[in-house]
């Protein structure tokens, strides 16, 4: 019997050190989780916190990549264009062409004629827009760098070119190889060349 019962209060002992464990690790900050992206999206500084672009853009128009290849997220165009010291669209000097997309970058827009939300691309490589919550919503593009990009559509294994320096206002007027459908709302991924 004394077996049993050293064996009963060493499982007791066991069992509430595993629990109290449990209680400390449920109470400690989530500091690290937010920091940590476990997910496939991309994270982005957006009013002073971090944030999911694959989640949602809670509230921001306008996500641009980084020369680092992070991402920063604005309440609308004129904040961003006021950090950055750029010169508004249509302005007669300065960066920005008259679009609103700065050079070496590729812009997409999820409206046609380059209005609504707007998520900017520089670094060379492929990028997956689902992971900044852009995947088939783009309606108008504008590469303003020197060298092609692409756009590509996974459901028809497609890609649409666009030369250096070439918009594309309305996506729905282009159709897709074997009449497949227009690019409108069908883009999955960019790749972008070395500029």
């Amino acid at each position: 019997m004394t077996g049993k019962k050293t064996s009963f209060r060493a499982s007791a002992h066991l069992l509430a050190l595993v629990g109290s464990a449990a209680v400390i690790l449920a109470l400690s900050p989530p500091a690290a989780v937010a920091e940590t992206n476990t997910g496939n999206g991309v994270l982005a500084e957006y009013n002073g916190r971090t944030i999911d672009l694959s989640e949602g853009w809670q509230g921001a128009t306008s996500c641009v990549e980084q020369a680092d290849g992070g991402f920063r997220c604005y309440d609308d165009e004129e904040d961003y264009l006021e950090e950055q010291g750029l010169d508004a669209p249509g302005a007669e000097a300065g960066t920005i062409a008259g679009d609103g997309c700065e050079r070496r970058y590729l812009c997409l827009w999820d409206d046609r004629y380059y209005a609504g939300k707007k998520v900017r691309f520089v670094k060379a490589g492929r990028h997956d827009l689902s992971s900044v919550g852009f995947g088939n919503r783009a309606n108008s593009f504008y590469n303003n760098r020197t060298l092609p990009s692409e756009l590509y559509d996974v459901g028809c294994g497609c890609t649409l070119h666009a030369a250096g320096r070439q918009p594309r206002s309305e996506l729905s007027l282009i159709e897709k190889p074997n009449g497949v459908g227009t690019w409108n709302n069908a883009i999955d991924d960019v790749i972008l060349h070395n500029d």
